[in-house]
Order: structure tokens, then C-alpha cells, then sequence
């Protein structure tokens, strides 16, 4: 198996691997960590469901809730803790139907 007999064949093999599990990745991972613009194009279909939110800034404080915004689209974020305005974070959640998620775990990336 080690040997540099048939070398060729066992490089292409594995470029051939690589690339399946590359168009298996791409085929599967959106539909399981969708960007919250696609949650909340159709938020029935993603009510109670887990979703993640992609490094994005905070763009508002107020209350209970924080938003964040890519590409966008805007998300409320249901959190006792707070950031400042500017804040870069990276979110997993509970999504309802009113654009909001309730916060499980939170990485604060840069202020």
C-alpha cells in the first residue's frame, strides 16, 4: 500500500475521495447551518429548530435582545448577556417564528 508502485492510481484514488466528500459537504451542510436569511425567508419550516448564526456584528442593544446583521438580513437574538454595538459574535440558537432565537451558547469574536 506504501510502496511507489502504481503511485498514479493511488493519487487519483484519493483526489477522487477528496472531491465526494467535498460535493457530499457542499450537498448537506446548507441545509443543515443555513445563513438566517434563508431562516427567515421561511420561518415556519425552521420554527423550534437549531440554527447558527454566522460571525456577524451587533447592530442594536435594547431590552432583552441583541440584532445582528449579514448580508442583510437582520436577526434578534434572545440573551441575558449583552455587547456592545459593534461586536462581532458568533451564535447557536433556538429559532422562532418571530425572527428571534433563543441563545444556547455565544462566542464573542472582536469589539
Amino acid at each position: 500500500m506504501f510502496s511507489n508502485v502504481k503511485w498514479l492510481w493511488k493519487f487519483g484514488g484519493a483526489v477522487i475521495v477528496f472531491a465526494a466528500l467535498c460535493a457530499d459537504a457542499a450537498w448537506r451542510i446548507p441545509g443543515r447551518y443555513p445563513h438566517f436569511s434563508k431562516v427567515l425567508a421561511s420561518p415556519e419550516k425552521w420554527e423550534g429548530k437549531r440554527v447558527w448564526i454566522v460571525p456577524s456584528p451587533v447592530v442594536e442593544v435594547a431590552g432583552n435582545h441583541m440584532v445582528v446583521e449579514s448580508r442583510g438580513a437582520r436577526i434578534r437574538v434572545l440573551s441575558n448577556e449583552r455587547y456592545q454595538t459593534g461586536t462581532w459574535l458568533y451564535a447557536v440558537g433556538t429559532f422562532h417564528k418571530d425572527g428571534s432565537i433563543d441563545d444556547e451558547c455565544f462566542t464573542k469574536l472582536v469589539e
